[in-house]
């Protein structure tokens, strides 16, 4: 899924392809009914609308707010580009079925307290599977494989750093809280963002800001609910 995240944005506006990455609970929802049988009460529906609706406000504000910085003018490298959005899209659908996989194998009794090992061996398998792929890109023309340079080994060491933290705490939400539940969860980093931006930096969301964190918000409370 990361590989998705990563070239999503190279061609939309960070905002946007944020919006449209934390829609994974709108795809884990039919796949939870589909592959494992799963009841779904009325509250899931409903979380599920409100969530899409939080969200959509949060892509039409990011669209808008991304075309003020262009002059209103949205190219193939703008915030509609389709391979930003197609990326983006693939992502959230990735995440959820890792959600889905991740929590029907911590339910097994075999795999009880075993679930940081287990992290750790996802992460040894996605590092045999995707160094070969970076060479393979390489050879295709379509990624170029080299070392980070000085200018970028803080930041990418801190994103590595930020990314085991947030995976661990990822993997222990999708344990004890269900990956319905965590999805939803993911959503209210749009919400907390702004709020951060508007205390530390002055930034004053927009309408259509505030009515997405609301929908969101009210999405989480709608599905605990249930």
């Amino acid at each position: 899924p990361n590989y998705f995240w990563a070239k999503s944005v190279q061609y939309i506006a960070p905002s946007t392809a944020i919006a449209i990455q934390m829609s994974s609970f709108l795809y884990l929802l039919p796949m939870y009914v589909v592959f494992f049988g799963a009841k779904v009460a009325w509250t899931h529906v409903g979380a599920a609308l409100l969530c899409l609706a939080g969200l959509a406000c949060f892509f039409v504000d990011s669209i808008l707010a991304d075309e003020s910085h262009v002059g209103g003018e949205v190219n193939a490298e703008g915030s509609l580009s389709t391979k930003g959005v197609t990326f983006s899209c693939i992502f959230a659908a990735l995440m959820a079925c890792y959600m889905l996989i991740f929590k029907s194998m911590t339910d097994r009794r075999e795999y009880e307290g075993y679930m940081i090992p287990l992290a750790g061996w996802i992460g040894v398998g996605t590092l045999f599977a995707c160094w070969p792929g970076i060479w393979l890109l390489d050879m295709a023309g379509l990624e170029t494989a080299e070392l980070p340079d000085q200018k970028v080994m803080i930041p990418f060491t801190l994103q590595v750093a930020f990314s085991i933290a947030t995976n661990t705490l990822n993997f222990v939400c999708i344990s004890y809280a269900g990956p319905g539940l965590t999805s939803l969860g993911m959503t209210l980093t749009i919400p907390a963002a702004s709020l951060v931006d508007y205390y530390v930096h002055g930034f004053v969301p927009s309408h259509l800001d505030m009515v997405g964190a609301v929908g969101v918000l009210m999405s989480v409370v709608v599905y605990e609910l249930g």
